[in-house]
């Protein structure tokens, strides 16, 4: 026995030796091929200098042979130096390959006496299924070990093998392999229907039970089965390891390898591309099956044993049919948390392809998964539309919409046409009694992106409230539904947002009216900081919230919302909440959202309900920033002057409008003023920083004079 290990001690030593030479001889190849190209490039040299001795009409065919000459010759070599860099790149990565210590587990193999499957009765059964074919036979015994091996028992583990593969049946099959039956082990016989024979027999044999397929070349770790078996919920597919589906700007899905892998434990990558009904639950987890899959019982689409149709559509790819009929039974793929994600793999050289053995991994590498999945979505068109409702949009775009027809066309063109493609549009409908609705249906039927929510009539605050409960984008913005924005809005924030990881993003705007536009003070303070690659502080806004997007995850964690009972001046506190919450605030320009000045509704006009709402919203200011912990003072500062200037511009208007304003509701209203001035946690630096005459008047409680002061100081001054 002694003499036996040993033996496989050599043999073993000697392939590796092997290859360490191979890989040496290859460097030296290398090296040659360099050597050969500059002596190459020195007699190119040479012969250029002699075609510029040549005259050009008597040497024009020496000319031309020697340019194809030349030519001709570098193609040579640089392929040539392509392939022998290829070979040692591919060389290189045994040693980066997770593999086990062949050794190792053939002396636990030789020891093993344990029964590897479940005695006890379960309903339903768990049912671990693989296959193979003969050129697998010869070390295929180590992955049955792992399988046999685990904290959690299987109640059978089956073996499939195909008839025509083996034509003397077990007799072909080696001893080591068979050795473990008496560990639990069955081998059962069907057709030849290439990797689908690792869960297509057990479905037909196994109907109501639960089947874990597995890989014939991969070692599993002793808690393998107990992790999925752990996440098993009677209606989803469990997998250990997924790639991630993704989709470009334009709508269409990305090639197979450029979907990233979401392994449970891998915190390189990130969860973002799905949606936040679960970061380990979707459509949009591309199952692959050599991590092993869990198979709830009913879990796949009636089509699943449509022998012609899977052969037909992915003749070398089971686990996009498999995954397929999942999406086409309504049945998500769940991520095992802090799983099996790397494989451990039983021969390293046989998964990089140097055995020329049959493998479906080099073919389908070639491009054949992209064939196969659109091979697929061309006769299923509805996995399409279900996989991206599942998929996160980068931008979910909230419209509150009421009797806006006359402009609502060009504010939806504006958005469905953004260069930004991946986003959501969220229509809310909040009660229109003209032809909003229908204007809003017939943009819905073009766009798949766009959703309408119905609504009664409640307001912009609730509108926008409800559009962020359903929103599922990683940013969300705000577009009234009389304005409209620039092409390239959507994409100039996003980007911005991604490049800074920027809880917010602000850019510029324009306020537009019949005959002009005109820019804001605010755009400039934007350009300036922009300019100088500066973040922008809690108070570098307006109160608007349109001309910005916001984290999604950001604006829930902060229980950021806009306040039901405002219908006017609902911005301002939306706006104050999410500034001094974030922590990353930028700029961006380039682009410019565009406000309808000269059409505003009736909730813009100044009524005294507004001057009501004025005093809601500063208390409610105030409240939140003496609540702030830890806040910088000046920010403070500069946003409670916010707060006491408005009230001082309403008290203002509200004089000049309203007859017998100085009287009942003036002074009411001053009273409001007063408390709210005095309610400053840092009162003298207040009154130092920002001092302004009338705050004498709110300090002693004198409305007398402060109402003097407006009448003979702002009035004079024609200021409003």
């Amino acid at each position: 026995m002694l003499k036996m290990i040993k033996t496989k001690l050599l043999n073993q030593s000697d392939v590796y030796k092997a290859q360490l030479k191979k890989n040496k001889d290859l460097n030296r190849l290398l090296a040659s091929k360099n050597e050969r190209i500059t002596k190459l490039k020195k007699r190119l040299e040479s012969q250029k200098n002699e075609i510029k001795k040549l005259s050009e009409s008597e040497n024009r065919l020496k000319l031309n042979k020697l340019d194809n000459e030349m030519k001709n010759q570098m193609n040579i070599l640089n392929n040539n130096l392509n392939n022998a860099q290829q070979k040692i790149n591919k060389y290189s990565q045994i040693f980066d390959m997770n593999q086990i210590n062949k050794d190792k587990i053939s002396s636990e193999i030789e020891n093993f006496k344990s029964y590897g499957v479940n005695k006890e009765k379960r309903t339903p059964k768990l049912i671990v299924s693989l296959t193979s074919f003969p050129e697998r036979m010869y070390d295929i015994h180590y992955t049955l070990y792992s399988l046999l091996n685990q904290t959690t028992k299987p109640d059978e583990l089956i073996l499939w093998l195909a008839e025509e593969q083996f034509p003397n049946l077990e007799e072909d099959i080696p001893i080591k392999v068979k050795k473990f039956k008496e560990h639990g082990l069955t081998i059962k016989w069907t057709t030849d229907i290439k990797s689908y024979k690792k869960l297509i027999p057990s479905l037909k044999e196994y109907p109501n039970d639960i089947i874990v397929t597995a890989d014939d070349d991969v070692f599993y770790p002793e808690n393998w089965l107990e992790q999925l078996y752990k996440e098993y919920d009677g209606k989803n597919i469990v997998a250990h390891r997924v790639k991630v589906i993704t989709i470009d700007k334009e709508n269409n899905i990305l090639p197979y390898n450029q979907w990233k892998i979401l392994p449970g434990n891998d915190d390189d990558i990130s969860l973002n591309l799905i949606s936040d009904e679960s970061k380990y639950l979707s459509f949009a987890n591309f199952f692959t099956g050599v991590g092993g899959v869990l198979y709830p019982p009913r879990s796949l689409y009636e089509d699943i044993l449509n022998q012609e149709l899977f052969e037909k559509l992915a003749p070398n790819n089971d686990d996009f049919w498999f995954w397929a009929m999942a999406l086409k039974n309504n049945c998500k793929i769940k991520v095992v948390p802090n799983g099996y994600s790397k494989e451990i793999y039983v021969n390293p050289l046989r998964a990089l392809n140097f055995l020329n053995e049959r493998s479906l991994w080099s073919e389908n590498s070639q491009g054949n998964n992209d064939i196969f999945l659109k091979n697929i979505i061309e006769y299923y068109p509805e996995i399409l539309e279900k996989l991206k409702t599942d998929i996160k949009p980068k931008v979910s775009v909230i419209i509150p919409v009421y009797n806006r027809e006359k402009y609502l066309k060009k504010c939806l063109d504006s958005v469905v046409n953004q260069t930004l493609k991946h986003i959501e549009i969220i229509c809310v409908n909040d009660g229109s009694t003209d032809n909003s609705l229908k204007i809003l249906e017939k943009y819905a039927n073009e766009d798949s992106r766009i959703k309408i929510l119905n609504q009664e009539n409640q307001g912009q605050s609730v509108a926008r409230n409800n559009g962020m409960l359903i929103a599922k984008g990683e940013y969300i913005g705000f577009v009234d539904s009389d304005d409209w924005i620039d092409l390239n809005f959507y994409e100039i924030l996003f980007t911005e947002a991604k490049d800074k990881n920027a809880d917010i993003v602000r850019t510029t705007y324009k306020e537009s009216f019949t005959n002009n536009e005109k820019d804001p003070e605010l755009n400039q303070l934007l350009k300036k900081k922009k300019n100088n690659n500066e973040f922008l502080n809690p108070n570098d806004h307006s109160i608007a919230i349109w001309n910005a997007i916001y984290r999604k995850e950001f604006i829930e964690t902060n229980n950021i919302y806009f306040l039901k009972e405002l219908r006017t001046l609902e911005d301002f506190s939306f706006t104050i909440m999410a500034t001094f919450y974030s922590n990353i605030y930028v700029p961006a320009i380039g682009t410019y959202y565009h406000w309808r000045g000269d059409n505003k509704n009736k909730n813009s006009a100044f009524t005294f309900l507004k001057i009501k709402k004025t005093i809601m919203v500063g208390k409610l200011i105030i409240q939140f920033l003496n609540n702030l912990d830890n806040v910088n003072v000046k920010d403070y500062l500069v946003a409670y002057k916010r707060v006491i200037h408005r009230y001082d511009f309403t008290f203002k208007v509200a004089l000049k409008k309203f007859k017998d304003f100085d009287k009942k509701e003036g002074k009411e209203f001053f009273k409001e003023m007063v408390i709210s001035f005095n309610n400053c946690k840092y009162l003298t630096e207040f009154n130092n920083e920002f001092h302004e005459p009338y705050f004498e008047f709110l300090k002693n409680n004198d409305f007398n004079g402060y109402l003097n002061y407006k009448l003979y100081n702002d009035f004079e001054s024609k200021k409003y």
